[in-house]
């Protein structure tokens, strides 16, 4: 069954409520979240002995002063760096999984740019078929097309943006930008950037019941532009 609609019910913390104590992506920032009643956003990866983990960066830089890749890193290393000088720690999927509860409703980014599946059927194999309050979505069509076929109890969502900051490919950047390819991919919701023209761009998915989530919510203007034209917001730095 699809539950689309619970994911438009609270407004979706963005990798968790994170703050001084509790970094993005965390254990503390998802905990965070579901204890301020909000929804909750993270992303996930896999290391380079298949683990599944909730962090948003391909390098640990950023986030911990390390200079790796998480693709080049075993998980057991990984659980021994500790995030932002704070005493949390890169937690495995299925260690969120297991404490959520029924009413706390988990939005999943998958960060995978390639053609492999490997990741999707990690993410998918650790989900329990029977939790319906789980959600899926990315910017890899790929990845929105197969869950959506292969997978239809799971609601899956497209992420897309006008991609102006990104170093991709001008043919990639334009094929991820189109209107069709939205209608091709046909997923539940679409989750979209702020800084894009909103209003214009996503009018034709409403008028096909696609929900549009938008984000990232981090100021008062923006999350009152985003009100003015889409379902949900995903937000960071301020309290809605």
């Amino acid at each position: 069954m699809n539950n689309s609609k619970l994911l438009l019910e609270k407004p979706i913390a963005h990798r968790g409520l994170h703050n001084e104590y509790f970094p993005e992506n965390s254990i503390g920032a998802i905990k965070n979240a579901f204890i301020n009643d909000y929804s909750c956003e993270i992303d996930v990866q896999l290391t380079k002995d298949n683990k599944v983990i909730v962090f948003h960066d391909r390098s640990l830089l950023r986030m911990t002063g390390v200079d790796k890749l998480i693709s080049e890193t075993n998980y057991s290393e990984l659980k021994t760096i500790y995030l932002n000088k704070t005493n949390e720690t890169i937690p495995l999927l299925y260690d969120v999984i297991e404490f959520i509860k029924e009413d706390c409703i988990l939005l999943i980014e998958i960060k995978n740019v390639g053609l492999s599946r490997k990741l999707e059927n990690c993410v998918i194999n650790l989900l329990d078929q029977k939790m319906n309050n789980i959600f899926i979505q990315s910017f890899n069509p790929f990845t929105v097309y197969w869950i959506k076929r292969s997978h239809k109890e799971i609601p899956v969502g497209f992420i897309t943006s006008d991609f102006k900051d990104e170093r991709i490919n001008p043919i990639t950047k334009y094929f991820l930008t189109r209107s069709k390819i939205i209608n091709l991919l046909d997923p539940d919701f679409i989750s979209l950037d702020v800084s894009m023209n909103g209003k214009n761009k996503v009018l034709q998915h409403k008028q096909n019941n696609k929900a549009i989530l938008c984000w990232t919510i981090d100021s008062i203007e923006k999350l009152n532009y985003a009100r003015s034209f889409s379902d949900n917001i995903i937000f960071e730095k301020i309290i809605p």
